[in-house]
């Protein structure tokens, strides 16, 4: 029992580390617009 939650802790982990990785990829995405409409704004 032990060793299938430790598993499934381990899974959560590396899938909660990929998560992250979008959300900052999202975020610089969505800097690089913002900055972009502002120049264009000007």
């Amino acid at each position: 029992m032990e060793r299938s939650r430790h598993d499934l802790e381990g899974k959560a982990d590396r899938i909660e580390g990929k998560a992250q990785q979008r959300v900052g990829d999202a975020q610089s995405d969505l800097e690089r617009v913002e900055d972009t409409r502002r120049g264009d704004g000007r």
